[in-house]
């Protein structure tokens, strides 16, 4: 004959951790963050140094030497002696000269 349970015992020792799982799938992105507040405007930088002031009318500003900034006025009158004052085309009189000289534009 089957006899009555008996009593419950108490619960076991905790058992060691168990090996670790596979990772789980990629999330979908999040919602794109509100825009930042815009930085204040930084300080005005100096004047740039610009042309020469000066000059009249038919004047053209030459360069002096290699250095940057030394430029004067000029007149604008004649190159290799042809007056440029009123000619009719401006650019094939001073190709025509350029070219009489042996020098490329």
């Amino acid at each position: 004959a089957k006899g009555e349970p008996g009593v419950k015992g108490e619960p076991g020792a905790k058992g060691e951790p168990g090996a670790k799982g596979e990772p789980g799938v990629k999330g979908e992105p999040g919602a794109k963050g509100e825009p930042g507040t815009n930085g204040t405007n930084g300080t005005n930088g100096r004047d740039g140094r610009g042309l020469n002031t000066g000059g009249t009318t038919n004047q053209i500003l030459i360069k002096n030497d290699e250095n940057d900034y030394n430029t004067s006025w000029s007149d604008l009158k004649t190159i290799n002696g042809k007056s440029l004052l009123g000619v009719g085309d401006l650019r094939a009189e001073i190709e025509a000269i350029v070219l009489a000289m042996h020098i490329a534009l």
